[in-house]
């Protein structure tokens, strides 16, 4: 696999969510990150925020 590249995206920090990655050779892995938001979580019967 010689030559391929690892491509890093924080898309995030623009307020998109999702994204679809299109992989050109001879790029072998895109990792594409949206933001970091809370969400609520049910654990054992109680409500929570967690990031």
């Amino acid at each position: 696999m010689s030559g391929g590249t690892f491509t890093m995206s924080n898309l995030g920090m623009y307020g998109i969510d999702r994204c679809d990655a299109v992989i050109n050779p001879p790029q072998a892995v895109i990792l594409a990150v949206g933001p970091a938001t809370a969400r609520p979580v049910v654990s054992t019967a109680k409500s929570s925020c967690a990031p």
